[in-house]
């Protein structure tokens, strides 16, 4: 059992240099502190895009088994990942990070299709279909 969990670690848990070019590949301003803690925060235009962000994020963490730590005040959630077995970020920390900042482009962009005085719904399903299937992961 040991050397299994040993295994598992390696795979998942990164050495100090490839964690910081992780980090520094990661869309937006992701900050690793010395805690090895993944934080980010994320501003929106309205409190019900901040909302619709943390319920497609909680889906998504129910989905991968997940437990990361966010707050959120009206309009703007901070998010911080740290994968609780390693005390560390691992491989699935970045996977969400990546996943957050794919979601929060989608969700601003939605906004302000939605804000458009033009905006028609069934545009949206028949032109931007990509999108649609982001929104809905």
């Amino acid at each position: 059992l040991a050397s299994h969990l040993k295994k598992i670690r390696a795979d998942r848990v990164l050495s100090t240099a490839a964690k910081s070019a992780a980090v520094e590949n990661l869309a937006g301003e992701w900050n690793l502190d010395e805690e090895n803690t993944l934080t980010k925060e994320f501003l929106f235009p309205t409190y019900e895009g901040a909302n619709n962000f943390l319920l497609r994020f909680n889906d998504y963490c129910s989905k991968i088994n997940r437990k990361p730590q966010w707050r959120n005040v009206y309009n703007t959630v901070t998010v911080s990942l740290q994968d609780n077995e390693f005390d560390d970020v691992t491989t699935k920390e970045l996977e969400v990070a990546r996943y957050l900042d794919e979601v929060y482009d989608v969700t601003l962009n939605f906004d302000e299709l939605v804000e458009n005085p033009e905006f028609h719904a069934s545009e949206v399903l028949i032109d931007k279909p990509k999108r649609v299937l982001l929104l809905d992961y």
